[in-house]
């Protein structure tokens, strides 16, 4: 499983995802990091015997995680993280078992070989794809993207992309843990073809050592999976935002500008997720499309986690601005 691990999913070795070991943990602070120590880089590499030990698990602190980007950007694989963070209410759980289930039969029908992973046991899955050579990161983090927007649309639900981004000159990019050994639950990875029953323990090993690569010609183009045409990216299937906001919602974007890094693009981000929540009324499945939308136009843009965490903590400030809405030259509160 290690020479598996090493041969198709690992982009590189100077880094690597880890996570910190029970005793060393403390209730403030982040677990996971990006190994090895600044010190010892170059020197300590994800070898086989750090690769072995993630198989076994024997200790969370033995789980390892691989970044999606090489030093080269090229990618080996393709993956989509569908996180069941906190406590989400069922009807949410239920809306990623059906995004995670319509992406890997996205795949399939493409022709890709998806593999579906049970990742933490408790609603949250993995999808994932490999090719038998490194792909351009851009080209594969375009195909990424523009599927994982169409789940986030059509089911509400948050998605991130392995890679995050078409780039990761001068950075490191970001890491997906490997299938094994959850690193805060008692859970051990399951897996699924498309159609297929989860499998655990050696049959879990098996399918995975079975799990073919998904040639490059059979990827189609991203006209293959168009967004919906509306103007602007909002809402989902279920709940798309009424016209007479949407004329309103188009005048604030284009008077927030994009920024670089150190451009306050976070706050920018804020100010639009206030905006959204209390001026505009919108649901979470309503101002999320249009947090990324606006989101993407940055360079490089924030990670998909701080769009949500940031529309989350917009809840927990009071509308300290009177927004207005116009309808019909009328000012309504």
């Amino acid at each position: 499983m290690a020479t598996f691990f090493d041969r198709h999913l690992v982009n590189r070795r100077d880094v690597w995802g880890a996570y910190k070991r029970p005793e060393h943990r403390a209730s403030n602070t982040q677990h996971t990091y990006t190994a090895p120590a600044v010190a010892k880089r170059g020197a300590v590499t994800l070898d086989d015997w750090r690769l072995e030990r993630h198989v076994r698990g024997m200790s969370v602190g033995d789980v390892v995680g691989v970044h999606s980007t090489s030093a080269d950007d090229t990618s080996r694989f393709l993956a989509f993280d569908l996180d069941a963070h906190g406590q989400p209410e069922r009807a949410y759980l239920d809306r990623l078992t059906l995004a995670a289930c319509w992406l890997a039969t996205q795949l399939d029908n493409a022709g890709a070989v998806p593999l579906i992973e049970d990742s933490n046991g408790a609603g949250g899955y993995h999808v994932w794809i490999y090719f038998p050579d490194p792909m351009p990161t851009a080209q594969v983090y375009a195909w990424a993207d523009a599927l994982a927007e169409r789940a986030r649309l059509d089911f509400g639900v948050a998605v991130e992309t392995y890679p995050k981004q078409s780039s990761a000159r001068g950075a490191y990019g970001n890491w997906l843990r490997l299938p094994g050994r959850h690193h805060t639950r008692a859970h051990w990875s399951r897996v699924a073809r498309v159609n297929g029953e989860w499998q655990s323990g050696a049959d879990a090993v098996r399918t995975l050592l079975e799990w073919p690569a998904t040639a490059v010609a059979v990827v189609p183009p991203l006209s293959a999976w168009p967004l919906r045409s509306t103007g602007i990216t909002t809402g989902s299937t279920a709940s798309a935002i009424p016209t007479d906001r949407a004329p309103i919602i188009r005048a604030y974007l284009r008077k927030l500008p994009h920024g670089n890094a150190g451009t306050e693009r976070s706050n920018k981000l804020f100010a639009l997720a206030r905006f959204l929540r209390y001026g505009m009324r919108c649901t979470d499945a309503e101002a999320l499309p249009i947090l990324r939308a606006w989101n993407r136009g940055n360079a490089p843009p924030l990670d998909e986690a701080k769009v949500v965490t940031t529309w989350e903590n917009s809840a927990t400030y009071s509308n300290r601005t009177a927004y207005t809405l116009r309808t019909g030259g009328c000012r309504a509160a």
